[in-house]
């Protein structure tokens, strides 16, 4: 019974929570892209920052992208910065990460 009191409790946070996000995620997709569906590279270049897409394929046949975040605003693109690996969901796409916007995303 308590575990049904906190989830009706908790419940219309988290939905007021995502709807927060989402207004925000669609200020960001209102700019101006070249793609009718934009890509993550897309998002990123958008707000300024440098980025890549390079397609890969795999021994198998599979076709992956693989978007690249080269520098910020203030650190110019570097061979020696760490790399960082994101992996989505089976459900899930790269725009993710960064469709929330500067400051907000990864």
């Amino acid at each position: 019974m308590f575990k049904k009191e906190i989830l009706c409790c908790m419940l219309p946070v988290i939905i007021a929570v995502s709807f927060g996000q989402c207004k925000e995620a669609n200020e960001i997709l209102k700019l101006p892209f070249d793609n009718e569906v934009p890509t993550a590279t897309d998002i990123v270049q958008k707000a300024g920052y440098p980025a890549e897409s390079h397609e890969v394929v795999t021994q198998d046949g599979y076709i992956l992208r693989m978007d690249r975040i080269t520098g910020s605003k203030e650190s110019p693109p570097s061979v020696n910065k760490p790399a960082v690996l994101l992996i989505h969901g089976i459900l899930d796409a790269s725009p993710t990460w960064v469709v929330t916007g500067p400051g907000k995303g990864l």
